[in-house]
């Protein structure tokens, strides 16, 4: 079957007695059942490989990680597959899964244990024997114990029905007759015990290795695996195993449960001392007690065909485990809940109590009426100055059409107010909602100013490139002199290289370059300072954060060395307080290699000191990327005065720009090295390390700063305590807004790039555009599928309804200020990493301050189990869905705007927080109809469902009804069956969304569609 050039045996060479062989040996376990092979490559995190058998059909798993069908099944067809297979994995271990799954259950060809609780099939209770270590490695004591072995199997009263021998033990079957999930774990447990055996070998979809294939963990002495015994015609009962085997001892179910309580085999959970005690507390109320010690709780079995006089049940509190030694029940007690249906133990179960508005409070308090600053008390003199300013921008925005209300122009005087009066004691934080005019009162204010004043300076940092020449032209147009300065990266049309000599650099070739003398870029670092006021970029601003002191000042004259302060620090948006960022091990590899090269070509004559600065940094973090545990772990500083030397970065600086990727790479390595991180490993290839620092900002202090940021008041990034933060309520609440949310589709960002989901999503767009004609739609979508959605949506796009975008480029933009309508392409989520990042750099790197970076499903939401992070995570997404939500025309403060926001969520604490930051608003569920009709259709994750979803519209118009029988009947479904399909949510919103409502006619039960 197999030819192998690696290490071949005489049993694989054997190539069709063995395939016979094979496929007998699965047809005795499985019969016309599924099955799956899988074959771990050598490193056995690198690749996993499936083949899924269903039917008349083999599967693989597609590069997008969905199976395919890939050809007929037949003996010649298997014996190809599994050889080609094989061989990819460069002579992998090979196993099978003994008990069978649903196979429409399955969205990939890897079984999981779900798939075959799942109306799947037990098909054999078997235990894997395995010798202890001290004796595997001694080959004569490791064959005296597998004497020892063998005679324990043969002396069992029921003898099994196939013997697998592998290098350190055996695998021992007994083939089921009609076998059920119920006593199918107690009963691996009672083998466990009695055999010895492994005891991770407990649950459902465990694999065990394949006949006639190679043991190759030792892969200078492989051991070819052997059929050691063949009986498929005994078959047992479970019932005969569970009363041959001793009774399940607590001590054996305590180690099991401890030694599978960090895998997904028995999914404990994850929840604190107190909570456990209320679940318990309410499953004792369903139940009753018999008695209590320690962790183990005695009660009689809950199971409704268990008649149980002798209590023979019991909970253990630690791992929250039901287990019963009467009738074999062993699960989860959120497992046995869902079963009983106990509704209350549920809901408890799946709440995550975390006090959000506890931590919004904390920031409000911080906040201050900017009439009881003292500082910005103003005399008279000034008061006419601010009142004039201020009157200004009265007109210039009701000359835009809005219309100013009392508060409005309230908080107009005081934002005056205090860039007028603004010191340097503290940073001044100004929380005003976005669309309330906070960049006219910046432009206005800076143009009034300097008229008025000779020595006014200022330095004024903008989101956007193209703002920053914006400020800088109007700046000098209205005191029709050179006042302001633009200052900003590379910029490839600008670049007199390219525009001379035709080519297209996109970064400065430095000092080689001829044209540097004539050169915007290269000369800006002085030009600057022969100005009053500079305007740079928020990119800029986070990466020279410690070097502001060399904008603090200009020359009144570039002919006369005569130095003026640039006073005041004006920034409009946030600006980055955490530096996250994450490496993975190909962007460490790639870039460093760049750097490195690049380096050693601008060394000035061959002095290699910066290089080998560089090189010896990062020799400290290559180890790192050799994470061999498949989990996160926190690392601690290396070395946490670790700094690179000003005179690498003024190389550094000249070799790169600002503007490029690599130019952040040594400011990833210089944290890593000083502050630590998390790496985050999902195989040997997949290596992410994050690190994370707060950035305070200290040279702040330099200036009178005053910072502009409308999500201000919900923001955990401040620390509030070193910032006068002006209270600034909301100007106006949102009566006439309505979001809309649908909890059933996930749109993270791996789902959004399925094909058909995304030809889907775009029709539902297309829906709501073609229900509102004449209202314009703002469309974030993810960055990697902007191009195919504008695709789908082209008609749309170019007549000018649809406005697309991606995240991430809509901060500081008014491009969407006439949209009355946002459709969000996805969940704003930046992944796990970055949001431990973030609280890490929010607690200053205080280690003992996080539980773990473990994440748990609370009501199928993944949740960090540390509230610190999950409370970070929380806030930040509400940060980022007000922005985009603010882009649109609810920008507008000056009217109640009606609106529609269209999302994806199932978090009910998130969505209850956005409801909060949008008072008044209302929420109402959303049916992408499309969408759930391609997971409904597509997904054949239930027949039951599309089997009723097909009847329905083909036989039901409006005026119409038919009976439940009726449908039931014609579909061949059980009463059961048809009563729990009917509970599918996806099958509750087709029904929604096509109009279709149940009623109760007398005794029947009808679907009636409604017009």
């Amino acid at each position: 079957m197999i030819d192998i050039v690696l290490a071949k045996s005489k049993v694989e060479q054997n190539s069709t007695e063995n395939t016979e062989n094979l496929i007998k040996f699965l047809q005795a376990i499985h019969g016309n059942n599924p099955f799956e092979i899988r074959i771990l490559a050598k490193d056995n995190f690198k690749s996993t490989r499936s083949i899924l058998r269903y039917g008349d059909s083999l599967y693989i798993d597609s590069s997008r990680n969905n199976k395919v069908k890939t050809t007929k099944y037949s003996a010649e067809a298997f014996d190809s597959l599994l050889t080609l297979e094989y061989l990819s994995s460069m002579g992998g271990e090979v196993f099978f899964t003994v008990n069978s799954p649903h196979y429409d259950a399955m969205d990939t060809c890897k079984v999981s244990d779900r798939h075959i609780k799942e109306i799947g099939s037990i098909n054999a209770q078997f235990v894997d024997i395995d010798a202890p270590t001290e004796i595997k490695q001694n080959k004569i004591k490791l064959k005296q114990w597998k004497r020892s072995i063998k005679e324990k199997i043969l002396a069992f009263t029921l003898s099994p029905s196939i013997v697998v021998e592998t290098r350190n033990g055996y695998h021992v079957y007994w083939l089921l007759e009609n076998g059920n999930t119920r006593l199918f774990r107690y009963i691996q447990m009672q083998l466990v015990q009695f055999f010895d055996g492994d005891k991770k070998c407990v649950n459902e979809s465990r694999i065990l290795r394949l006949p006639w294939f190679l043991h190759r963990k030792n892969p200078n002495d492989p051991f070819a695996v052997k059929l050691r015994k063949f009986s498929p015609s005994k078959r047992y009962t479970q019932e005969q195993l569970k009363v041959t085997l001793p009774d399940l001892e607590e001590e054996t179910l305590e180690k099991v449960l401890r030694v599978n309580a960090e895998t997904e085999v028995f999914e404990s959970i994850e929840i604190s001392s107190g909570r456990k005690k209320e679940i318990i507390n309410l499953i004792l109320n369903h139940t009753g007690q018999v008695k209590q010690y320690e962790n183990k709780i005695t009660l009689h079995c809950c199971m409704p065909d268990h008649p149980d006089h002798n209590p023979s049940a019991w909970i253990d509190s630690d791992f929250m485990w039901y287990h019963c030694s009467g009738c074999g029940s062993s699960e989860s007690i959120q497992d046995l809940a869902g079963k009983l249906g106990w509704k209350d133990v549920l809901e408890e179960i799946n709440k995550y109590d975390i006090d959000i508005d506890s931590e919004l409070q904390l920031i409000k308090d911080h906040f201050v009426d900017v009439k009881d600053i003292k500082n910005l008390t103003l005399s008279e003199q000034e008061q006419e100055v601010v009142d004039s300013i201020s009157e200004k921008v009265f007109v210039k925005l009701i000359s835009f059409g809005q219309r100013i209300n009392v508060k409005h122009k309230d908080y107009i005087y005081k934002i005056v107010q205090v860039l007028f009066k603004a010191n340097k004691d503290k940073p001044y934080l100004i929380s005003l909602d976005m669309g309330a005019g906070k960049s006219l009162i910046i432009d206005i204010f800076l143009q009034e100013i300097l008229k008025v004043s000779s020595a006014f300076g200022a330095v004024v940092v903008a989101e956007r490139r193209e703002d920053v020449k914006r400020i800088a032209k109007q700046l000098n147009e209205s005191t029709e002199k050179n006042t302001a300065y633009p200052l900003y990266g590379f910029d490839e049309y600008e670049c007199l290289k390219n525009e001379v000599e035709g080519v297209k650099l996109n970064h400065c070739k430095g000092k080689s370059c001829p044209f540097k003398k004539e050169c915007r870029f290269w000369n800006q670092s002085n030009e600057h300072q022969n100005y009053p006021v500079v305007v740079m970029t928020a990119q800029r601003l986070n990466l020279q954060a410690d070097e502001l002191r060399k904008y603090s000042f200009y020359y009144k004259d570039k002919n006369v060395e005569e130095k003026r302060t640039r006073e005041m620090l004006i920034i409009d948006e946030k600006p980055k307080f955490s530096f996250i960022e994450s490496l993975n091990k190909l962007e460490f590899e790639k870039f460093n290699k760049i750097i490195l090269n690049s380096l050693k070509t601008y060394s000035f004559e061959g002095d290699l000191e910066f290089y080998y600065e560089y090189k010896e940094a990062i020799d400290k973090i290559k180890p790192f990327y050799n994470f061999y545990d498949k989990s996160r772990e926190i690392f601690r500083p290396l070395n946490n005065k670790f700094k690179f030397s000003d005179s690498f970065w003024g190389i550094f600086a000249s070799v790169f720009d600002y503007t490029q990727i690599a130019y952040q790479i040594p400011n990833i390595i210089e944290s890593i090295i000083k502050y630590g991180g998390h790496i985050d490993a999902k195989n040997l290839e997949n290596v992410t390390i994050t690190t994370s620092h707060y950035n305070d900002y200290r040279r702040f202090k330099l200036f009178k700063t005053v910072i502009f940021d409308g999500t201000a008041d919900i923001d955990t990034d401040y620390k509030l305590e070193e910032y006068q933060a002006c209270k600034f309520e909301p100007i106006r609440t949102y009566e006439g807004l309505t979001i809309y949310t649908s909890s059933l589709i996930s749109g993270s960002k791996t789902s959004m790039r399925n094909e058909d989901k995304l030809k889907a999503f775009c029709k539902d767009v297309k829906t709501v555009a073609d229900e509102n004609p004449k209202e314009k739609i703002f469309l974030p979508v993810f960055k990697d599928i902007k191009g195919i959605v504008t695709g789908y949506l082209k008609t749309y796009i170019e007549k000018g309804q649809i406005l697309i975008s991606h995240y991430g480029s809509t901060r500081g933009s008014n491009k969407f200020k006439d949209c009355s309508i946002v459709i969000l392409g996805g969940i704003l989520h930046k992944t796990e990493n970055y949001y431990i990042g973030k609280s890490m750099s929010m607690s200053n790197q205080k280690y003992n301050t996080h539980e773990g970076t473990n994440c748990s499903k609370y009501a199928n939401v993944r949740r960090f189990n540390d509230k610190n992070i999950e409370k970070v995570k929380l806030l930040d997404m509400l940060v980022d869905y007000s922005q985009e939500i603010k882009r649109s025309k609810q920008r507008d403060n000056s009217q109640n705007v009606v609106g529609k926001v269209f999302v994806f969520h199932n978090d009910k604490i998130f969505l209850d927080l956005l409801s909060k930051k949008f008072p008044a608003c209302k929420v109402e569920e959303w049916i992408p109809q499309n969408i759930v009709e391609m997971s409904i259709f597509k997904k054949k994750n239930n027949k039951n469902v599309q089997s009723i979803c097909e009847y329905l519209m083909a036989n039901l118009n409006p005026g119409k009804d038919i009976p439940f029988d009726e449908v039931r009947y014609d579909l061949g479904l059980s009463k059961q069956s048809f009563s729990n399909t009917l509970k599918n949510q996806k099958l509750v919103a087709f029904l929604t969304s096509h109009h279709i409502e149940i009623y109760k006619s007398g005794v029947r039960k009808i679907f009636v569609q409604s017009s």
